[in-house]
């Protein structure tokens, strides 16, 4: 027998339009964010809804229209790591209850930080219900992923301190059914979650198809699978999913699962999918990806670097990447940059996106305690991540899902990767095409020289390691006192201050505000800006 990952490699899809509109037949298109990406071509688009409005295309924006569009009778199949945004919950609630449509949600109920989130999605949902009747009240169903069940799948370890660590539901797709149909036609898969961060904030994309049965009947085995076999009833009758194994056509554009059995023993391999898509290189290797920490991998590359100088890498990381101290574990791109240095390989290079304003404190501390100050750290929501979850060899062949190039992804989480190849149909070529102008903006978005004319909010900025770590040491160093603390609080609460407003609301002189003001200028993290009227405000510098 012949491991489906051996086969995924022979590709095809359907049409990839640079006008966005997600009603047309045949069509599959990539969405970006922030704001529809860092590229021109795929930020000027549009998607059009059907009341003939066109709004931006950003990720969850595509999903709206593939609600909207669902027929009465029609059936929505959601799978989704992380669905927090109330609207999208709301609609897919309404659908249910109001339009006829049978609902089934599949969440992960494993990361504890979308705990109450979920638990309020919950809540909304059984409020609705009960003032919907019990025949509406059977069109909506939720299932989560637990901690219990994925133990039992095989998805959980014990790690060196005796604590068990769980894997989680991490893929993003959902599937539509016309009615009367059992094969879905019309979804969407990809990076981003269903959060407001993921269309606004951070970098990342998100796969959209239409009238595509191959891809359909994958992400619906997918779906079936998770549902029956892992998913802890919450919410309506939560009926089992008629499961039918699907084979994709050579021809067929095919997704790979790590879920999926490829033998009797052992499940898909997306690792070593990826390892041999990356060998096939002549030219180039680019990867985009928010966590890396597979050795594995990260030794594929520099083999490749070095056995083959005339083959370019390229890696690009989120923040949270540019030392092991910001995630406490072994993040790949230090290591890769010294395995550049020592072997000196010029055609081997990592860079990180940035933001100095990254940096700040946690959630005030509990008012019952003893006032302590915290020290400063890099803070997750503070981070406009790098998102993507991707790799292009040679501009031709592209890998992009919802798999972090991690050991975790591989063996505990349940992750999904499609492979594009644009030399064997037109339209892949349009979607690598993308995906290459995307990578190539936001690798070329360097940092700009200090001090900035204008705050750099909202803009890619792209470093190297070095340069990343002598500015966190910086930045740290000028956060690093109390009541700068409190003046960093002030500024973002007017989203900027004058040197007096600052004094005021801190009870400190205004020499000694106008002293710590002109050391975080000094620190890179707020900068002079001159309004209108030609008063002088301070503002973050990023």
């Amino acid at each position: 027998m012949i491991p489906r990952f051996a086969q995924h490699f022979i590709k095809s899809a359907v049409l990839l339009s640079l006008a966005v509109s997600i009603g047309l037949a045949g069509e599959l298109t990539v969405l970006f964010s922030p704001d529809g990406g860092f590229a021109a071509p795929n930020r000027n688009r549009t998607i059009e809804l059907m009341d003939g409005t066109k709004i931006d295309p950003v990720p969850n924006n595509a999903v709206k229209d593939l609600i909207q569009r669902t027929p009465r009778g029609g059936t929505i199949k959601v799978c989704m790591y992380a669905l927090t945004w109330t609207e999208y919950q709301a609609m897919l609630i309404d659908a249910a209850l109001n339009r006829g449509i049978t609902v089934k949600v599949l969440l992960d109920g494993v990361a504890s930080w979308t705990g109450v989130m979920r638990g309020d999605f919950k809540k909304m949902a059984r409020a609705k219900i009960a003032k919907a009747g019990k025949k509406a009240a059977k069109r909506f169903q939720l299932r989560e992923i637990t901690e219990d069940l994925m133990a039992n799948g095989g998805r959980a370890s014990e790690s060196s301190k005796g604590e068990m660590i769980y894997g989680t539901m991490h893929e993003k797709f959902g599937i539509f059914y016309r009615p009367g149909s059992r094969i879905p036609k019309d979804g969407f898969f990809g990076s981003a979650n269903i959060s407001r961060s993921s269309d606004r904030v951070f970098a990342e994309s998100r796969f959209v198809f239409r009238d595509d049965e191959s891809l359909g009947q994958q992400f619906a085995e997918e779906f079936a699978r998770l549902w029956n076999e892992y998913g802890a009833c919450r919410i309506g009758p939560c009926r089992p999913e008629r499961y039918i194994e699907f084979d994709p056509p050579a021809e067929d554009l095919t997704v790979l699962f790590n879920a999926e059995p490829a033998n009797e023993k052992d499940n898909v391999r997306i690792d070593r999918a990826i390892e041999t898509m990356l060998w096939r290189a002549r030219k180039s290797i680019d990867v985009a990806m928010f966590s890396f920490t597979s050795r594995r991998l990260a030794r594929h590359l520099v083999n490749i670097a070095q056995k083959r100088p005339g083959v370019h890498v390229r890696v690009m990381m989120d923040q949270t990447q540019i030392s092991a101290e910001e995630r406490g574990m072994h993040v790949m791109g230090p290591w890769l940059e010294e395995e550049a240095r020592t072997r000196r390989m010029s055609n081997l290079e990592v860079r990180y996106k940035w933001r100095n304003n990254s940096y700040g404190w946690d959630s005030p501390q509990d008012k019952s305690q003893p006032p302590k100050y915290a020290k400063p750290a890099l803070v997750h929501f503070r981070n406009p991540l790098l998102h993507h979850k991707l790799a292009i060899v040679d501009r031709r062949l592209m890998a992009a899902g919802s798999y972090n190039w991690s050991g975790t992804a591989e063996r505990r989480n349940f992750e999904n990767l499609a492979v594009f190849d644009s030399e064997r149909d037109s339209s892949e070529k349009d979607v690598v095409r993308s995906y290459v102008a995307e990578y190539d903006a936001l690798w070329g978005s360097t940092r700009k020289r200090w001090p900035f004319r204008y705050p750099q909010a909202r803009k890619a900025q792209m470093v190297t390691g070095p340069q990343g770590r002598a500015l966190r040491d910086k930045v740290l160093a000028g956060l690093d006192h109390p009541d700068r603390k409190k003046i960093m609080r002030i500024v973002e609460r007017f989203r900027g201050a004058s040197t007096r407003t600052v004094a005021r609301y801190t009870d400190l002189s205004f020499e000694k505000t106008r002293a710590h003001l002109m050391a975080l200028q000094r620190a890179e993290i707020l900068m002079l800006t001159r309004l209108k009227d030609g008063r002088l405000n301070w503002v973050l510098s990023d």
